[in-house]
């Protein structure tokens, strides 16, 4: 009787202690965050999606345009995944849902889960994959703007309202108006992803200039000059990642073209 009146005090651990036994409490491993991508890492992520680690967790991939009359004569598109911890945010979803679900895909296998995206204007090639996304469960983002112009194309839209603080691994920014009057370009530390508002060196002219504004165009580069001063790496929409060089060459685009 005095040993139940114990273990109803005290507990089952405290009884054990005092009948000389002992309680050791199994250590626990600490987890380990995923280590972050290395500059000048490659991957291929799809046959139709690669990917480059153009700093310290900030890959650029590249997803080639479907094969089709709807897509003849556009180039491979790149966006963003920035990794942060255990997740990852994609900038830009790919031309298409497959293309989105396989960047997701090989995020997981990376250890990371894709936690949101956002679409960094209202084309086909920036929002291509925001309804693979969607069934997924994961959060789409884009300003008001864009989701207005993407809803009038019909194109499945970002669910989401871009806000100034929605996403703290990166940092978003409209200059005005240039390729399209929505387009916004993202920053993660000193890498600038200018999506179609900045060109690659080796373009020639502004491209499709359908939705642009090209007489604002050169006034809102200098913004973006402005507002990143410290960005060294320039990952345009299309082509090769650049320096800050590629600023320039696209506001002499735009001036020509004016």
């Amino acid at each position: 009787m005095r040993l139940l009146s114990v273990l109803s005090s005290f507990g089952v651990a405290a009884a054990l202690v005092s009948c000389g036994g002992a309680i050791t409490p199994h250590a626990v491993a600490p987890r380990s965050e995923p280590s972050s991508c290395r500059a000048g890492e490659h991957a291929v992520v799809a046959s139709d999606v690669s990917a480059a680690c153009v700093a310290d967790g900030v890959w650029v991939f590249t997803a080639l345009a479907p094969d089709d009359e709807e897509h003849t004569g556009y180039p491979a598109a790149n966006g963003l995944v920035v990794e942060e911890g255990d997740h990852a945010v994609l900038v830009d979803t790919g031309w298409t849902p497959a293309q989105a679900l396989a960047l997701v895909d090989w995020s997981v296998a990376r250890e990371r889960r894709v936690s949101a995206a956002i679409a960094t204007h209202f084309h086909g090639d920036r929002v291509g994959g925001v309804a693979s996304l969607i069934a997924r469960g994961i959060p789409t983002f884009a300003t008001q703007a864009t989701i207005d112009l993407a809803t009038a194309q019909h194109h499945v839209v970002p669910d989401h309202v871009l806000e100034p603080d929605s996403l703290p691994e990166v940092r978003w920014f409209f200059p005005g108006a240039g390729h399209t009057s929505d387009n916004i370009v993202v920053a993660r530390g000193d890498v600038l992803f200018g999506g179609c508002f900045i060109k690659s060196l080796d373009a020639r002219d502004l491209g499709n200039v359908a939705d642009a504004n090209l007489s604002e165009w050169p006034r809102s580069i200098d913004r973006v000059r402005d507002a990143f001063p410290d960005a060294t790496i320039i990952v345009p929409g299309h082509g090769a990642t650049g320096d800050r060089e590629l600023l320039a060459h696209t506001r002499a685009l735009a001036m020509l073209e004016e």
